[in-house]
């Protein structure tokens, strides 16, 4: 590779790099993750709490795991207070309600993360049972849809946060009896994109974390005939 351009070595020095927690949020304001009893959004939501974050939510569809987790956080950092939300994201009613609820008892939404996935048994399209196929789409399209919308209706005036946790699998060719997934998540990563044009006052991340061993994928990576 040849040398930078000025132009460049000017882009690069207003880079500011993190690769640790750090004190840049404002810990009175709340955090909704979804999916946030497990996985990376049980690591986010550490995360928030190390950084200072006094009051978490957590949505979810499993009560006992969500209840669980909760308490370990709150073991490791005493200051922290967690709410729990049972529910699917693609119920919008639900969803909504739990976003007035937060709103009206703590205040605005500060950050999202919208961080729900699905996984299905791997198939080749020929032979993908359609509803199986198309579960993916409802739960990391149609749920990040509800969530974005809602999110403008109840965030922060100005430097709200709005992050997606995308894949990496959007970022290679095609790998067998992915498609459902991939597809989904190629949707939703430009859907982002559009949401963040049209919403100045947001500050929208689309994060593609690379393969991660978690409860969703472990068992799944088998290609069906």
């Amino acid at each position: 590779m040849g040398s930078q351009s000025a132009a460049e070595q000017e882009f690069c020095s207003k880079i500011a790099r993190h690769n640790k927690t750090y004190s840049a949020i404002d810990p009175t304001l709340p955090v909704l993750i979804t999916c946030g009893g497990q996985g990376i959004g049980l690591s986010i939501a550490l995360g928030f709490a190390k950084a200072g974050a006094s009051y978490t939510v957590l949505l979810g569809r499993t009560q006992s795991t969500l209840a669980s987790e909760s308490l370990k956080i709150t073991a490791l950092y005493p200051v922290v207070k967690i709410h729990t939300v049972i529910t699917d994201v693609t119920d919008e009613a639900n969803i909504q309600n739990a976003f007035a609820n937060v709103h009206e008892e703590i205040g605005p939404i500060d950050v999202i993360i919208s961080n729900a996935g699905y996984f299905g048994e791997l198939y080749p399209i020929a032979a993908a049972d359609v509803t199986n196929w198309f579960r993916s789409f409802e739960v990391m399209v149609k749920g990040a849809l509800i969530f974005a919308q809602t999110f403008v209706k109840h965030k922060l005036d100005h430097d709200a946060a709005f992050m997606n946790i995308g894949s990496s699998a959007t970022q290679i060719g095609p790998v067998p009896g992915f498609s459902s997934y991939t597809g989904s998540k190629m949707a939703i990563t430009k859907s982002t994109e559009y949401f963040a044009s049209e919403n100045k006052d947001v500050r929208v991340v689309n994060v593609p974390p690379g393969t991660i061993r978690s409860n969703m994928s472990e068992g799944r990576l088998k290609i069906r005939d």
